[in-house]
This record gives structure tokens, C-alpha cells and sequence, in this order.
């Protein structure tokens, strides 16, 4: 039979719908999954506020949460039902709740109990200090600037490793800063808490904190979902000066909350199932293609007590036949793109030509007639028996460059027969496919020699054109301005001359007629 992956579910048991508890002077604070839930002291909360909190949370990835009320009326008695499910299905994802100030989650009936336990480091190293405030002052228990760890200036990262000596269950970290000193400014801003189960060969993430405040001699609480590990780093990527951050009384916990089991609504469970009477477990209902090599397995009910059904593997030839077309199409449009763009049409009438933008441009014209002869050319290196040419399968170029499929049963029956042998005509090393990518590539992709691809070399090199147009272009407006303001200065010259010739011919004249008329 098949028994489904299920996700945890855990409820409070029916309150009164008017419940809320005051935080007190403390304030409360618990997590969920990893994820920090908080209160301000002296606060009253109800169920909403709790689910809001919880489903406004951040979460590690597989580790989410969703928080909501169930309204009920009881025996004429309004009530209240405060369900947490997790987002991720499977034996692993069960919740993991813990109080941390208070005992909310107890209250609530979701907890019996939570139980801290402290994670004292064997030893710390670090990848720069600045040589008097070292890695083993972050762990020493003693708070102030004389006894922190500094990073070293100059560096763009720095990372503090804690050595916890053996494999052990850590899910909150709790460090301060400085108290006093010239170093009570540097506050890690941006971070990750990573850990290794492996003595450091292999780090995954337990949290990332960006933006992060923190004031002088305060302390800050990190939160995540429970991790094993026999290392835990801190990687500062960024601090609120820019230079070295300082970090100070680290401390590492493990808080395990008791579920009450009369919360429980249902466990996180793996799904199982067999296979040809093999019996298999995973943690997800759905894709799963590790079972059956090339099938993806949905799991779609709970079959307990079946005892078996036949299942029947076979192609879709209908799926990949079109896949096939779809590509064919593809590659038709574009010969045809380069056709219409590369073609001299001549004018009956006037004998005057057309000629298209690509029209001489060799790089693009021969293009076309390569992509054809990638589809028509033989492949080699297929498997034996396997087809070797796109016309084995019924795909032929008609008269116009296009290639179509023209012979429907032959690809059914390859697809039906050979599926890996016409994957291989496809992908394979020489394969159509693997062809036309490698035709393509140069275009529209950097090339292995870190050169630009064909198409940004044509758009830098028209752009540099059309600016060493433009410069030339604004240097004869300069030059024709300054031809321009030379004859205005010219003329205006001449000008004043004509003037001038004009007024002296005139008082010649007055004078000559002022003399003829004088006598003996």
C-alpha cells in the first residue's frame, strides 16, 4: 500500500474566544522553527497576535509555518483554536518549538516543557584579528573592549569560528558588543551563522542577518532552526563604519521544547510505498524521480491495505513531438528573418535595387545556409541502431528552407521504439540541437576567449560610428560657425568701405557742382 508524507500539525485545544495573557515586566519571547517570536514587556496578546507574529516570521527554507485561529461555538460557548502546520512535509519537519522569556507556548498547551542547554565552544579561531584582540577573547566569557575579538582593518570580510569539539544540537546564538573603548562603534551589520558537521570541509547556512543594530554593551539573540554541527562560523560581510566589526561573550544554546502530545494533530511522516517489492521512504508526495530511472512519480492517495497496482511506463510521443515542432518553428522563422533582412529586391519598373539592413554582411548571411546544413548533415555518435539524420525521422526541408515533419508515423515510431537513440540525434555531442546552440552561441553569448558575442560587437561598433559621426558633425557646425562669423566681419568691413566711397563721391560731387558755375 501507500501511506502519504504529511506535514506536523499542532493546536492549542479550544480557549475562550476572548483569551490574551498579559507579557509581563520580561516581556515573552519563544521559536518556531527557528524563527525569534517576540513581545514588548507589559503587552497584552491574544491568539490573532500570536498567528499574525508566527506567519510574519522569516524562515530557513523548508521550515515555514502557518499560524491560524478556528472559531467554534460550543455548547453556546465561543471558542478559540490556535493550529500551527508546517510548510514541508516529511518525518524531518516536524515543529520544534521553544520558550525562550516566559512560558507562552506552555500556556497555551502546546509545550509541557522547555529545557536551554548551553554549547560551550572547545576553542575559536578567526581569519584576520588585530593582533592584540584575538579569537579566543570572543568566547571567554568576560564582556568589555579589553577582552572582545576585533577583526583587522583592510579586510572586505571577516569570520569567527567556534571548535564545539564534538557533533551538538545548536539553534540560538547570543553575543554582545563592546561596553567601552574606541572600538564601541563597530557593530556588525551584516552576517551569516554557518555550521559544519564535517570539521569545516562542508558549510551550509543556519541564518542571515542583514541590517543589524546593536548598542554599546547590549546583547543580541540569534535564532534559527536546530542544526547539528561540531562547527559554528560567523561571517561579518559588513559593518555600520566600514571597518573591522567587534564581537564579544559569545554563547551557544539548545532549546528543546516537549510537545504536548495532546496537541498533536497529526505527525510529519514520510511516505512509503514499494516498488516491484521493494519498499521505499521520501519525505515529499510528489517528484519524485528518484525511484524510477526517467519517471516522475505523484503520489496521489493514501492506498493502506491496496495491495498493489501495475503501472505502465511509456513515451509521450505526444508531449515531444510537439517540443520537436516547436524548435523546427523556431529555427524556420529565424532562416526566414535572415532571408527578409539580407535580400537586394530589384524594381521592375525603374531597374533600381532594395537592399535589406544585412544585405553584404557575410557574418549573418551565412548563417542561414549553416543552420541548414546543421539540420540536414548526418550526426555521428549516436547509439548503435539509433537514428542518424532528421529525414530518418520524417523531418525534411521543403522548397522554401523550411524543415517540417512530413512523415507523422515515422517519429511516432522512433519516439515509440528509440526515445534515447532520438534524444541522442538531438542532444548528443554532434548532436541537431547541440549544432544549432553552438551556432548560436557566438551571437548572442560571450565566447570563451572573453570576447563580446557577434551581436554586441555590431551594436558597439554602430554606436562608436555614430559617435565619431556626431563628432564630426559638431566640428564642422564649429568650423562653419566660425567661417560664418569670419565673412559677417568681412562683409561688415566692406560694407563700412562702400559707406565711406559713397560719401566721399557724394562730397566730390557737391564740390565739382559748386565750381561750374563761376565765371570771369
Amino acid at each position: 500500500g501507500v501511506t502519504l508524507a504529511t506535514t506536523n500539525r499542532l493546536q492549542t485545544g479550544w480557549l475562550s474566544s476572548g483569551w490574551s495573557m498579559n507579557t509581563g515586566a520580561s516581556g515573552v519571547s519563544f521559536t518556531v522553527n527557528g524563527a525569534l517570536i517576540s513581545f514588548a514587556a507589559n503587552t497584552t496578546i491574544g491568539l490573532s497576535d500570536i498567528a499574525n507574529a508566527i506567519n510574519n516570521a522569516s524562515y530557513a527554507t523548508g521550515e515555514g509555518v502557518n499560524a491560524s485561529v478556528i472559531s467554534n461555538t460550543v455548547n453556546g460557548v465561543a471558542q478559540n483554536d490556535l493550529v500551527l502546520e508546517g510548510a514541508s512535509t516529511g518525518a524531518n519537519y516536524n515543529l520544534k518549538l521553544a520558550d525562550l522569556t516566559g512560558t507562552t507556548l506552555q500556556s497555551l498547551g502546546l509545550l509541557t516543557s522547555t529545557t536551554s542547554t548551553q554549547v560551550v565552544p572547545t576553542g575559536a579561531t578567526d581569519s584576520s584579528d588585530d593582533g592584540v584582540h584575538t579569537a579566543g577573547l570572543a568566547i571567554d566569557g568576560t564582556t568589555g573592549d579589553a577582552s572582545s575579538w576585533h577583526g583587522a582593518d583592510g579586510q572586505s570580510s571577516w569570520s569567527l569560528t567556534l571548535n564545539l569539539g564534538s557533533s551538538q544540537t545548536v539553534s540560538r546564538m547570543v553575543w554582545s558588543r563592546d561596553q567601552t573603548g574606541a572600538m564601541t562603534d563597530r557593530v556588525p551589520q551584516n552576517y551569516t551563522i554557518e555550521y559544519s558537521n564535517d570539521g569545516g570541509t562542508t558549510w551550509q547556512t543556519a541564518d542571515t542577518v542583514t541590517n543589524n543594530t546593536l548598542a554599546a554593551g547590549a546583547t543580541k539573540t540569534d535564532t534559527f532552526a536546530p542544526v547539528t554541527a561540531n562547527m559554528i562560523r560567523i561571517t561579518v560581510t559588513g559593518t555600520n563604519t566600514g571597518n573591522a566589526p567587534a564581537i564579544d561573550d559569545v554563547k551557544l544554546y539548545n532549546d528543546v521544547g516537549t510537545v504536548n502530545s495532546a496537541s498533536v494533530l497529526q505527525a510529519a511522516q514520510d511516505a512509503t510505498f514499494s516498488v516491484n517489492g521493494v519498499q521505499i521512504s521520501r519525505s515529499s508526495n510528489t517528484g519524485l524521480t528518484d525511484v524510477i530511472n526517467g519517471v516522475t512519480l505523484n503520489l496521489q492517495g493514501d492506498w493502506t491495505g491496496v495491495s498493489g497496482v501495475n503501472l505502465q511506463v511509456a513515451t509521450d510521443t505526444t508531449t515531444i513531438t510537439s517540443k520537436i515542432t516547436s524548435f523546427l518553428n523556431d529555427l524556420n522563422s529565424l532562416t526566414d528573418y535572415l532571408k527578409t533582412k539580407s535580400a537586394a529586391t530589384k524594381d521592375a519598373n525603374t531597374g533600381n535595387y532594395t537592399f535589406g539592413p544585412l544585405t553584404g554582411y557575410t557574418l549573418y548571411t551565412s548563417l542561414e545556409s549553416s543552420l541548414s546544413s546543421d539540420l540536414s548533415s548526418p550526426v555521428s555518435g549516436v547509439p548503435s541502431g539509433a537514428p542518424t539524420s532528421l529525414s530518418s525521422l520524417g523531418i525534411q526541408m521543403d522548397s522554401s528552407g523550411h524543415f517540417t515533419v512530413t512523415d507523422q508515423t515515422a517519429l511516432t515510431n522512433w519516439l515509440t521504439s528509440d526515445p534515447s537513440g532520438v534524444q541522442a540525434l538531438f542532444d548528443g555531442a554532434d548532436g541537431v540541437a547541440t549544432r544549432v546552440v553552438n551556432r548560436l552561441s557566438p551571437y548572442v553569448q560571450y565566447q570563451s576567449n572573453g570576447t563580446e558575442s557577434y551581436i554586441s560587437q555590431e551594436q558597439d561598433s554602430i554606436t562608436s560610428m555614430q559617435s565619431s559621426l556626431d563628432d564630426r558633425i559638431a566640428s564642422m557646425n564649429d568650423h562653419l560657425a566660425q567661417r560664418q562669423a569670419t565673412l559677417r566681419q568681412q562683409f561688415t568691413a566692406l560694407e563700412s568701405l562702400l559707406m565711406s566711397a559713397q560719401q566721399q563721391q557724394q562730397q566730390l560731387s557737391s564740390i565739382f557742382s559748386a565750381t561750374s558755375g563761376w565765371g570771369p
